[in-house]
């Protein structure tokens, strides 16, 4: 089982391979019942789409992460407590609220981005 330290405090990121061009995962989750972030989850998760394209992001033990191509799709989710923060961050990335109003969901040209954010209560 993972520490809530290991999950909580670091974004996590994927990719299958080495190629710089397959598409790649980012996860961010948010400790639950949190009111208010200092930066909005989105915009988190946004940078680092950004440095791992740059090369300039690091894994958990501190080494830099080899940098995908600037077209390779991202797919990124947050899990956490949707408040307005997090909806105002997804109509900001030209998404929206999910018909249930359990998630948000959006798709972003400028960064090939897809996210999807997800509400941590059942």
């Amino acid at each position: 089982m993972l520490s809530t330290e290991v999950v909580f405090n670091r974004t996590l990121a994927f990719r299958e391979g080495r190629d710089p061009t397959t598409s790649f995962v980012v996860v961010e989750f948010k400790r639950p019942d949190r009111k208010n972030f200092e930066r909005a989850p989105l915009s988190q998760v946004f940078d680092v789409v950004r440095e791992i394209r740059e090369g300039t992001f690091k894994d958990g033990k501190g080494r830099p992460v080899e940098g995908a191509s600037r077209d390779a799709p991202a797919f990124c989710y947050v899990v956490c407590d949707i408040n307005k923060q997090v909806e105002r961050g997804a109509v900001d990335a030209g998404g929206q609220l999910t018909p249930d109003g359990r998630g948000t969901s959006a798709t972003t040209g400028s960064l090939s981005c897809i996210l999807k954010s997800f509400h941590t209560r059942n």
